[in-house]
């Protein structure tokens, strides 16, 4: 601001437009003061710029504010974000019409990366054109970042285009996005720098991917590798915030992983699985999380027959649940509870259970479980009588 004291538009209008476009460099990137403020200053200052710095006089500046003017309008706070987006479409663009592949090749891959992002962000038009859009743009940003002369920015910029291919993924459900998007993330894995932003983010994006492709395919190692790659970004991540996240992330495919291995028979692998997800909410502030762990490692020890286990289990659920006014959470509880009693024998201590549990259900309009339970109920009833069994638990 001082230069420009010195070097006025009338004066010395070059360097005015050289300092008006590195001011609002200085403005984007400020830490202090508040962030909104701060942008609409650099995009004041870029705009000013582009007052001298013309397309026909000064091409490649005209080109580089353009880019950057692109940039605060994308991050931009105020106005109407999909107004935003479209102006920094524009301004990419525009930038383009000089930046070209052959004269600019490290410019043009910088503004195509950066429009990609816009793209993906994009608001206005068909989504999935949009994302179509990105993928082309950050496609061609790759033909020159590439992992051999570029590897960090190649790394980046395939975080950027997976994230683009899961977008297309929740669009149309083509698995081959899915296969492509984690063997892109497996190599910028190998490639980006641990402890940047890019590392943690590709590591992150890989949990999610992994974790969209188990859902199509129920392979247990696609869980296994989602664990991994959520713990890495855990354990490289400055921001206690995002380490929270990242390690629920964990936790919810560990029992995830743990209730398929129940379900499949392989109670001893499932345990354990449900045993680790309860280590590793318990790091973090999601309780519920914590119930639903140990309802299913009571279920567990139930189907084992380990019964003191299971007791145990259920009502460090059930106090979780209550404390958390978690009424479909306490209903499925105190129905375990009630077929444990039962096959316990403590006849009135099931019925008790169970009546409280068919009362939550009905509440809840649950009307599949209330009749399945009604049916126990039923059971016990007759068995308090001492009355002939006519079906088994």
């Amino acid at each position: 601001q001082s230069a420009l004291q010195v070097y006025t538009r009338e004066a010395f209008p070059q360097q005015w437009a050289m300092t008006q476009n590195n001011l609002g460099t200085a403005y984007k990137n400020r830490i202090r003061g508040e962030r909104a403020d701060n942008l609409e200053r650099a995009i004041d200052a870029f705009q000013a710029a582009l007052q001298v710095y013309t397309r026909e006089a000064f091409p490649q500046q005209w080109a580089m504010t353009q880019n950057n003017l692109g940039i605060a309008y994308s991050d931009r706070i105020r106005g109407e974000r999909a107004d935003n987006l479209e102006r920094a479409i524009d301004a990419y663009q525009s930038a383009l019409q000089v930046r070209t592949r052959e004269v600019f090749p490290q410019d043009w891959a910088m503004t195509q990366n950066n429009l990609g992002i816009a793209y993906k962000n994009r608001i206005r038009g068909e989504r999935g054109e949009n994302l179509e859009q990105a993928i082309d743009a950050y496609q061609s940003a790759l033909q020159v970042r590439t992992r051999e002369a570029l590897p960090e920015k190649w790394a980046m910029t395939q975080g950027s285009l997976v994230s683009a291919f899961l977008e297309r993924f929740k669009l149309t459900g083509e698995a081959s996005d899915l296969d492509e998007a984690i063997a892109s993330l497996q190599d910028a894995g190998e490639v980006a720098i641990p402890g940047t932003d890019s590392y943690i983010f590709i590591h992150y994006t890989l949990g999610i991917a992994l974790d969209y492709r188990y859902s199509l395919h129920h392979k247990s190692a696609d869980l296994e590798q989602a664990i991994a790659a959520y713990r890495v970004a855990a354990d490289t991540t400055p921001w206690e915030d995002d380490k929270a996240d990242y390690l629920e992330k964990v936790g919810d495919s560990q029992y995830q992983l743990g209730v398929a291995f129940v379900q499949e028979g392989r109670w001893y692998d499932g345990l354990a699985y449900l045993e680790a997800s309860l280590q590793t909410y318990r790091q973090g502030q999601n309780r519920l999380a914590r119930a639903d762990a140990l309802q299913q490692m009571a279920r567990t020890h139930y189907l084992m027959g380990n019964f003191e286990k299971a007791l145990l289990y259920f009502r460090d659920a059930l106090r979780i649940y209550q404390a958390e006014a978690n009424e479909p959470g306490e209903a499925n509880c105190r129905a375990g509870l009630g077929r444990l009693m039962l096959r316990l024998n403590f006849i009135d201590e099931a019925m008790a259970e169970l009546n409280t549990a068919c009362t939550l259900y009905h509440k809840l309009g649950d009307d599949t479980r209330l009749q399945e339970l009604q049916k126990v109920y039923a059971l016990a009833e007759k068995v308090r009588q001492k009355q002939p069994l006519e079906s088994k638990l």
